[in-house]
């Protein structure tokens, strides 16, 4: 069966403001022949006009109602975006550093491979700030943008890495560490986004190993194993590999701020 859009020619909802910035309106679809939700919001995208009365698209709102049949509703609305404010803290991040760029030895010690503060075979390490920025930006919505749809998305979206470049930042340079806002009752919406940003790394070397590369938010180890160290006759620590994690989900962030 073909996907078919049906518009509710006699429905239309919304609200007029005095002086106009808050306006709304809302129009209904019905769409048949799908059962997937994507298929659906594609569909009335198609159909629908991008404008009406003067306003943009903000949310489209599918609810099935039986088999292959939806009801659909589109809010439309005038976003507000020039009271976007910004606000960041470049005092970095604390992570556990398990090896150094050099080592320089005294006595008669084995070479470890530049491994940090090695105690009884294991590798201890030390805690040191590394560059890093949390960012925040508070954005003021209009009434209609801000549904429950649209809170779920930055719900899911919480702990994901940007997957396309985003607020002047590169592909998977940011984490979405969530966001914060509220609403008075004769006002709009006012969300605060919050981000951590950090930097790719390329060509590090751990040990004798070379040309790693690390984004921004993976995880790195390196594999230490022990040997007999030929001129001191002692273990020492020898990096034998290393291993990059992804340990966060790649997402899409276009509906996070779509203009």
């Amino acid at each position: 069966m073909s996907i078919k859009v049906y518009e509710h020619f006699y429905f239309e909802d919304g609200v007029d403001t005095a002086k106009g910035d808050g306006d709304t309106r809302r129009l209904g679809y019905t769409v048949t022949g799908t059962n997937l939700r994507s298929d659906v919001v594609a569909a009335v995208k198609l159909e629908a006009s991008a404008s009406y009365d003067g306003l943009e698209i903000q949310t489209i709102e599918p609810k099935q109602t039986g088999d292959q049949i939806w009801d659909v509703f589109i809010n439309y609305g005038t976003r507000i975006t020039q009271s976007m404010r910004y606000s960041f803290d470049t005092s970095g991040n604390s992570a556990r550093i398990t090896h150094g760029f050099s080592e320089t030895r005294y006595g008669s010690v084995p070479p470890m491979d530049a491994a940090l503060n090695v105690q009884d075979g294991r590798v201890e390490g030390f805690d040191k700030v590394i560059p890093g920025m949390k960012f925040s930006v508070t954005q003021n919505w209009n009434k209609a943008f801000v549904t429950d749809a649209y809170l779920w998305e930055l719900e899911n979206l919480t702990g994901t890495i940007n997957r396309d470049p985003f607020l002047g930042r590169a592909a998977e340079s940011l984490l979405f560490l969530g966001a914060s806002g509220g609403q008075e009752s004769a006002g709009d919406p006012e969300i605060t986004y919050h981000y951590l940003a950090g930097r790719h790394i390329q060509n590090l070397q751990i040990g004798d190993i070379t040309g790693i590369n690390k984004k921004a938010h993976q995880f790195i180890w390196p594999d230490w194993r022990e040997e007999v160290d030929t001129g001191t006759h002692r273990i020492r620590k020898v990096v034998k590999g290393v291993y990059v994690n992804d340990v966060a989900e790649i997402a899409d962030w276009s509906d996070m701020f779509p203009y």
